[in-house]
């Protein structure tokens, strides 16, 4: 899992070469925020207890609750 937490990562030219060293990607299309994502959220728990489509889909929940610090994120399957 790679989780970008910078502008503009969200695109194919990024899922493209990052794909042989991950199996998903969380990005964002546009600029983010200053405070970048929520990780005191997503991290809250046992990351060990799960899955690696399950931590994405935190990443996005949590980074997609505020519109002004992530107006687009995503996760990329990149299998």
């Amino acid at each position: 899992l790679i989780s970008y937490d910078c502008c503009y990562m969200g695109s194919a030219e990024a899922a493209l070469q990052i794909s042989p060293y991950a199996n998903v990607m969380v990005a964002s299309q546009e600029e983010v925020g200053y405070w970048g994502m929520p990780y005191e959220k997503v991290l809250d728990t046992d990351l060990s207890l799960l899955s690696t489509e399950q931590i994405a889909k935190r990443l996005v929940e949590y980074g997609g609750a505020d519109a002004v610090e992530f107006p687009t994120i995503a996760a990329y399957d990149l299998s």
